[in-house]
């Protein structure tokens, strides 16, 4: 048995709005987002709504870090994102300043991970922060 095939098969029957990102709801401490190659988030768990006061999911989508954030905070993440878009490679365990539930700078550890297309295309990115 293919079990590729038998994967690729189960992941597209998948719909979106019952992806594995609603996983991330329910891990406590954990923030969770995924970009397009131009910054606009797409995707969040409802930590990272809460974080920055949403509580219409619609809302949210389509901003960028340079809305939600300082500008210095903005600009080195999007240098990251950029970065794990143009090589494809992730950033994991990187130790910086975010801000926290208390609206105050605070060190946290996050992840980025590149999101590619189905033809191998990096289109954005996603990962995790936490405090």
């Amino acid at each position: 048995m293919d079990f590729l095939a038998l994967r690729e098969q189960f992941l597209e029957q998948i719909r979106p709005e019952e992806s594995f990102q609603l996983l991330f709801d329910h891990i406590p401490g954990v923030l969770f987002f995924a970009k397009d190659l131009e910054g606009r988030l797409f995707a969040a768990n409802q930590a990272l709504l809460d974080l920055y006061g949403y509580e219409n999911a619609e809302d949210f989508w389509g901003g960028t870090d340079f809305e939600l954030l300082p500008r210095s905070l903005a600009e080195k993440f999007r240098k990251d994102d950029i970065e794990v878009g143009e090589t494809g490679q992730p950033m994991l365990e990187i130790v910086e300043v975010f801000i926290s539930r208390q609206g105050i700078p605070a060190w946290f550890l996050t992840n980025k991970i590149p999101i590619f297309s189905k033809g191998g295309q990096a289109i954005g990115v996603m990962g995790t922060i936490q405090d």
